[in-house]
């Protein structure tokens, strides 16, 4: 079976769109896989055609679906018929709200000086 990676994405309604496009891309490069990109906003013929329901997804292989973010290594995992079982992803924002909260709290005290 070729090798092929179709992914679909809700414009830059998320964050995660940014670097989930720049991570299938690069992996695409790499790995000389051929990629589709579409930007379903306001494209409810292919969003009928591939059954999308969510603002992220990945086909492997016009196999696999992936919704929402993945890993690199899931991906090159699926492309071989590997790992295709779906399993949650993590995404550990935590630290990173802590620290704006911060940053954003020092920010509001200096104006008060």
């Amino acid at each position: 079976m070729p090798l092929s990676l179709k992914f679909f994405y809700l414009g830059h309604q998320c964050p995660h769109n940014s670097y989930l496009l720049a991570r299938i891309k690069t992996l695409a490069f790499k790995e000389f896989v051929p990629l589709e990109l579409h930007d379903i906003t306001d494209d409810e013929e292919t969003c009928r055609k591939y059954r999308i329901f969510s603002p992220t997804m990945l086909i492997v292989n016009d196999r696999y679906r992936l919704h929402g973010p993945f890993t690199r290594e899931k991906v090159l995992a699926m492309l071989q018929d590997d790992d295709v079982e779906p399993r949650g992803y993590f995404v550990d924002k935590e630290v990173l709200v802590v620290e704006e909260m911060h940053k954003a709290e020092i920010h509001f005290m200096q104006l008060d000086l």
